[in-house]
């Protein structure tokens, strides 16, 4: 969906940053979601330079803050749920490597003693 034109550009760019961050996270594109990581401190300060020089109301600095808030929070949600499904192939990987160790050691046979008094 095109952007309009009176959309400031900061704040064009956040919900640039925010859809390739859903869209590195739906994808499991790591390198995508750290790249756009790394830009949001910068782009957010952006949107808060251009609260403060704007000459907006209030109405209209409130609604941006409003919605930098509300993409931040969904990106921050997506960042959770991708962490959390991490952490958790993180425990799954870890459990089957557990499994492999001890069915490898119960195979493993112990040499036998030959019994060389008679």
């Amino acid at each position: 969906m095109p952007e309009p034109e009176e959309t400031p550009r900061p704040l064009r760019r956040l919900r640039e940053l925010v859809r390739d961050l859903e869209d590195g996270i739906a994808r499991e594109d790591l390198h995508l979601v750290v790249q756009a990581s790394s830009l949001l401190e910068a782009v957010v300060a952006d949107c808060h330079r251009l609260c403060e020089t704007c000459p907006t109301t209030a109405g209209e600095a409130a609604a941006i803050a409003l919605e930098t808030r509300a993409l931040l929070d969904r990106c921050e949600r997506h960042l959770l749920q991708a962490m959390a499904r991490c952490a958790e192939e993180i425990r799954r990987l870890k459990q089957g490597k557990q499994v492999c160790a001890r069915a490898r050691t119960a195979t493993e046979r112990q040499p036998e003693r030959i019994d060389t008094r008679q």
